[in-house]
């Protein structure tokens, strides 16, 4: 009976990934895995009831073939927990009559990968504890950065896709634009890539504008500059690691760095004036030193540090 905001974390796709038998599939449930080896699989496996698979050898073998299998259908099976709960949060919306003015958004804060950049992984070799493309916290690839938002409700433009990179920096200020909120304050930066804007669906295409992801969990920090089709990933401290052209290979495959010194030299401008601006810390991003014992706690609580 009046205003309200209500914020909801669906926290299932997250490790443990261990959802109900009846969200399995059938890959899954003819498999024959034991009770033990599917909360080590939860975790990405222990090296003793299965494989872990970030640190599995390459080429992988047959048993650690089947657990990526079994993992894969654990996150899938987890992701259709949450769907089937975000549906039954609709309907209770539904029931109570507040469909019509009430606004539903639907996002994520990263992916998760499965092995599809091993060989990068292991090549870069930037992950203290020894894991290489699996979960997420040390990477920086298109599989933990391309994540969904749905929206709607009174003010969100009908039908309306957007094809063109955004930012979650853009949600706030889009949704309040949506829901009528007069100038939101969008702080104020001179290091504009990290500028929230309100997102226009049927506006112009920006670009030239430049996007920044950062990668904090565990270290080497990496962060990813991308501009158009252009995206460098690189250490915190400035090191560059690669340069892939999504337009022509979205799956990031082919490193482009070594003959496109122009980009690699714009891109990392950019994240010079980002260091300038600070956001590499005092430590360059390298490492822990500057966190203090009460946020590493909470982190390590949040499995985000060891």
């Amino acid at each position: 009976d009046r205003p309200f905001c209500c914020f909801v974390l669906f926290n299932d796709p997250h490790e443990p990934t261990l959802p109900s038998p009846r969200f399995w599939d059938s890959r899954l449930q003819d498999a024959g895995w034991s009770d033990k080896e599917l909360q080590a699989l939860a975790r990405w496996g222990d090296d003793v009831e299965v494989p872990h698979l970030g640190r599995i050898n390459d080429p992988i073998n047959e048993h650690g073939e089947a657990a990526l299998i079994a993992k894969r259908s654990l996150y899938s099976g987890a992701v259709s927990a949450v769907d089937e709960a975000i549906g039954t949060t609709l309907q209770q919306l539904d029931a109570w009559g507040l469909t019509d003015n009430t606004m539903v958004s639907i996002l994520s804060d990263h992916g998760e990968e499965f092995l599809e950049h091993a060989t990068a992984a292991r090549n870069w070799d930037h992950d203290p504890r020894d894991l290489k493309a699996i979960g997420h916290g040390h990477s920086m690839f298109q599989e933990l950065l391309h994540v969904p938002w749905l929206v709607r409700g009174p003010g969100v433009p009908s039908d309306a896709q957007i094809q063109t990179p955004v930012s979650l920096c853009d949600v706030a200020p889009t949704l309040c634009h949506w829901l009528g909120v007069p100038d939101f304050p969008v702080p104020k930066t001179e290091f504009t890539p990290l500028q929230g804007r309100v997102i226009q669906p049927d506006g112009e295409k920006d670009s030239t504008r430049i996007l920044l992801s950062e990668d904090i969990a565990y270290g080497p920090d990496l962060v990813s500059v991308r501009h158009g089709y252009w995206k460098l990933v690189a250490h915190r401290s400035g090191k560059v690691l690669a340069l892939f052209h999504l337009g022509d290979d979205p799956g990031e495959t082919v490193d482009r760095s070594d003959s496109e010194t122009d980009i690699v030299n714009s891109l990392s401008d950019v994240l010079s004036q980002w260091r300038e601006a600070g956001g590499a810390g005092n430590d360059g991003g390298d490492g822990w030193s500057g966190t203090d014992d009460d946020i590493l706690k909470r982190l390590k609580d949040l499995g985000y540090a060891d």
